[in-house]
């Protein structure tokens, strides 16, 4: 069921930053930052990675910290904590994949393979084929990349 709510939200907020201007997406940009003081921890790097998202397609320095947040985040839960959620490796996962866009758009492929390949490493875990399908053609996408 949390894995279900973390989901959820992150395709809502994704949705609504596509959906609405850049002054709109300011708002909700600040709206996001508004929750994370009060949100427990999984929360918050729900809440990281949407803002990161956010800033993806405009900004990809400001992206890439927000989704560094979100990363320093998860390494400090208690492992007790991480055997218990669900949707960890999913998330892991999707901040490697953001971490993987924003440093092929910066065009460096190189760092961006090897994350790549982390990435694949937690796709795999959640036994889900085809986000693991899509994790193995973005790489094979950096590889293409690279070459030229």
């Amino acid at each position: 069921m949390t894995r279900i709510l973390h989901l959820i939200l992150l395709w809502t907020v994704f949705l609504v930053s596509v959906l609405f201007s850049s002054n709109t997406k300011g708002n909700v940009i600040d709206s996001l930052r508004q929750q994370i003081p009060i949100s427990d921890d999984t929360t918050k790097v729900d809440l990281y990675l949407s803002i990161g998202r956010s800033y993806m397609f405009s900004d990809v320095d400001t992206a890439l910290q927000y989704v560094f947040i979100a990363d320093s985040l998860i390494r400090n839960f208690d492992n007790q904590f991480l055997d218990k959620w669900t949707g960890y490796n999913e998330i892991r996962g999707l901040i490697y994949s953001y971490f993987v866009y924003g440093f092929a758009t910066k065009g460096n492929y190189f760092k961006a393979i090897e994350l790549s390949y982390e990435s694949l490493k937690f796709c795999q875990k959640t036994g889900d084929k085809e986000l693991e399908a899509v994790s193995l053609i973005n790489l094979a996408d950096l590889h293409l990349l690279q070459e030229d």
